[in-house]
């Protein structure tokens, strides 16, 4: 008995709620949302219309939202269409940047996964560059310790600016533990600032 409320309960929330569009703009397309995402329809027509003034798009087919991608706060669409040739194709839309890609272009995918690997390439360039010089400045002070809850894996970034950060414990004169933070922020390959102050704090300690 539980097994099958179980199945009932998943078929439930995975079940689509069709959406008739009725607008002539929109070739009386066949559009879907999830039950959960009814109150999105809106987006979902906005959308379908942006796809259907495109140039290739002749004949708006359907359209649903791309659930495995999208969360409620970025919205992925998939939208079917025929040219004039009567040549069907598929063409994606993130509700957030309203851009319009095609899955399947060849050429598409080569230019992301291009931007893709110069930008794993360029944050790794960075982290290099402030690790370094970073534990150049702290080396400077008396007794240093970096502390060990500091994380260069996820860095800030902000106004065109990636910022790293650490935070480090070293001496004083007397011997005095003190407390300090250090910042790299880098604007390109030449171009960062390294700032040091002090911590209000000491990091709490792991268990």
């Amino acid at each position: 008995m539980y097994y099958t409320k179980k199945l009932l309960f998943i078929a439930a929330l995975c079940s689509f709620n069709p959406v008739s569009a009725n607008d002539a703009l929109l070739d009386n397309a066949n559009l879907w949302l999830p039950a959960y995402y009814q109150s999105y329809l809106g987006d979902l027509k906005n959308a379908a219309a942006a796809v259907k003034k495109t140039e290739k798009c002749h004949r708006l087919l359907s359209g649903k939202l791309i659930e495995g991608r999208s969360s409620l706060d970025h919205l992925i669409f998939s939208f079917r269409c025929r040219t004039q040739e009567r040549y069907s194709f598929s063409v994606e839309f993130d509700n957030n940047t309203q851009l319009i890609s095609d899955p399947y272009d060849p050429f598409a995918r080569k230019k992301e996964e291009n931007r893709l690997r110069k930008e794993r390439e360029r944050v790794q360039r960075y982290k290099e560059i402030c690790t370094q010089e970073m534990k150049n400045r702290i080396n400077e002070f008396k007794r240093p310790k970096i502390l060990k809850d500091n994380n260069l894996d996820s860095p800030l970034v902000k106004d065109g600016m990636t910022v790293y950060k650490l935070s480090f414990d070293s001496m004083s004169s007397k011997n005095k533990t003190l407390l300090y933070k250090i910042e790299c922020k880098v604007i390109s390959d030449n171009d960062y600032q390294i700032k040091v102050s002090p911590r209000a704090e000491a990091m709490p300690s792991k268990k």
